[in-house]
């Protein structure tokens, strides 16, 4: 190069890469942005991709190690280097390698599944044993060329910066734009305080705090919702399994079952924002837009629902009961039960942050991550058998990530570990891992064991309380085994909605009331009319499609979803 040939006035080779001139960091500071971005990055893109499903807390604990980490590599490698464009550069292409694992990792998954036709048994081999080394001969590779090199690596830097800016800005746009939706949400008079309550021609609400009806001393209300539980007839027909014994008990127990009921949407934060606000969530699409991915405004609606206003203004308290997911966290409850069940150690987000990197080849962060979620189901239904001894009027809120994938549970309880990351993945993102046969096994046999609890928790709230109380046993929305996340054509819409719908009341009345085909948007509705005074008008029972990637986009399929076979 020509610069290198160049002298000075007192003949000498001015300083170049490797010299201590350029180490100064007056004069090249600024290329240490590109190991801070790259580190930085992954958090803020893993972060952006799932707004809405984890808090702005979870970011804490990793950007302070990804930043401490950089800094303290980088000071290293500009000492042992003695410049710092080479340092930035080295330590930049090591970040971006590190959290490229995860794509290699994906990657290698895909040629076993194309093998697994030739060789079923490959599905089961520990991916990790086959890419770990070659990506560690990539990266020390990358690295014995990153120091070896003598060139001028100032360029190289800037290139980097401007890359690695690139890299943070893009999903930082995402998460600056899922901020102005909530702080226009909030100025519209929606999300921030207490959720709205229905308000449009056809939705007429009450308000919450107005006389009438039992004022402290009405029947506790219990709502259970299992994740994913679908219904008789869709279960006999895709799943080849007959649940007609489970309902005869719950109708022994005094259950009223509605065999046509149809989930509202198809996605929990969505059927429960819905449910929980007895209304349809049109406003909420128009405020959210086709936001990617954001369900923060139906999980504030979950957070801050209708249901637990109104019943607070007449003496009640909200009882949480978590599920270990922040997608329907109700933090605002006056009791929340259940977050013991959380092991000490990374939370779920700063694992799956982890399993981006050579971290996943450890096979004890997936173990534990299926242990923690086990043990909020089993947790789950020990804590409504011990709810009904709380002293006061109580609306309990449990929402069971069960018999929903991952299948964590046998027919008989029993612990099981799938052979893979763990991952909430259901419908067609679970099958890119996976078969529909794997699928049925699984989901039956958690349902068989969460049909057991459901019964014993039922007997022991029955035997607990001092007076009969309200329960309702529902699916957020039917099994999903043959949902299409990105195409309502491939989704066969039946087995989707199809969800399980079961009312206990006091005065076994519930038949007068309620009727087969009722939706979750109207089961408040005619419950707090029938014992708490309200003047709800019953809503037209519909059901929405919507993609993982566009909540909001709502596609009317109520016609489909209640077709009958």
């Amino acid at each position: 190069m020509a610069a290198m040939n160049e002298r000075d006035e007192t003949g000498s080779a001015p300083a170049v890469a490797g010299g201590d001139d350029a180490n100064r960091p007056k004069a090249n500071g600024w290329v240490w942005l590109a190991p801070l971005c790259f580190a930085l990055s992954p958090l803020i893109s893993l972060y952006a991709a799932n707004i809405g499903e984890v808090t702005p807390r979870d970011l804490l604990r990793p950007a302070a190690a990804l930043l401490g980490g950089t800094l303290v590599l980088g000071l290293i490698l500009s000492a042992l280097l003695r410049n710092g464009p080479k340092a930035a550069v080295t330590l930049s292409s090591g970040l971006f390698l590190f959290f490229s694992y995860g794509l290699f990792l994906s990657m290698e998954r895909d040629v076993l599944d194309l093998f697994s036709f030739f060789s079923p048994d490959v599905r089961s081999k520990n991916v990790n044993l086959f890419i770990l080394p070659i990506w560690a001969a990539l990266f020390l590779t990358l690295m014995v060329l990153c120091i070896r090199t003598r060139r001028d690596f100032k360029p190289a830097a800037s290139i980097l910066v401007v890359v690695g800016c690139a890299l943070v800005s893009v999903p930082a746009a995402t998460i600056v734009r899922h901020g102005a939706n909530l702080r226009g949400g909030a100025a519209g008079g929606g999300i921030g305080g207490r959720a709205e309550t229905p308000g449009t021609a056809d939705n007429k609400a009450v308000d919450p705090v107005a006389p009438g009806g039992a004022t402290g001393g009405g029947p506790d209300i219990y709502y259970i919702v299992l994740d994913a539980y679908g219904r008789q007839d869709t279960l006999r027909e895709f799943y080849g399994y007959d649940n007609e014994p489970f309902l005869r008990e719950l109708e022994k127990r005094g259950f009223y079952i509605a065999r046509r009921g149809r989930a509202n949407y198809c996605q929990t934060a969505l059927c429960l924002a819905s449910s929980l606000n007895m209304g349809y969530l049109d406003e909420v699409a128009r405020r959210a837009g086709k936001t990617y991915r954001d369900l923060s405004e139906a999980t504030a609606r979950i957070d801050n629902n209708a249901v637990a206003a109104f019943l607070r203004a007449r003496g009640y308290k909200f009882v949480y009961i978590t599920t270990g997911t922040p997608l329907t966290h109700a933090g605002s409850a006056d009791l929340i039960l259940g977050e013991r069940a959380r092991k000490p150690g990374l939370n779920v987000f700063e694992r799956l942050l982890s399993d981006t990197t050579p971290l996943a080849a450890v096979p004890r962060a997936e173990v534990s991550l299926y242990d923690e979620h086990r043990a909020y189901i089993q947790g789950a239904f020990e804590h409504l058998s011990g709810v009904p001894r709380l002293p006061y009027p109580k609306f309990v809120f449990a929402h069971i990530l069960a018999p929903h994938a991952p299948f964590v549970l046998g027919a008989r309880g029993e612990p099981l570990t799938p052979d893979r990351p763990f991952s909430l993945a259901d419908a067609s993102d679970f099958m890119r891992r996976s078969t529909r046969d794997e699928y049925r096994r699984g989901y039956i046999d958690q349902l068989r064991y969460v049909n057991t609890r459901v019964l014993r928790a039922i007997d022991d709230i029955y035997a607990r309380s001092a007076r009969r109380p309200i329960i309702i046993v529902q699916g957020d929305h039917g099994s999903r085994m043959l949902l299409d996340w990105q195409d309502v054509r491939k989704t066969n819409l039946r087995e989707a909605f199809a969800n399980l719908n079961a009312y206990s009341l006091p005065d076994h009345d519930a038949a007068r009331f309620l009727y087969q085909d009722i939706s979750p948007v109207n089961s408040f509705r005619l419950l707090l009319n029938r014992y708490f005074g309200a003047d709800y008008k019953a809503l037209p029972d519909r059901s929405y499609y919507s993609t993982l990637y566009r909540p909001y986009d709502f596609i009317d399929v109520t016609g489909e979803a209640s077709a009958r076979r």
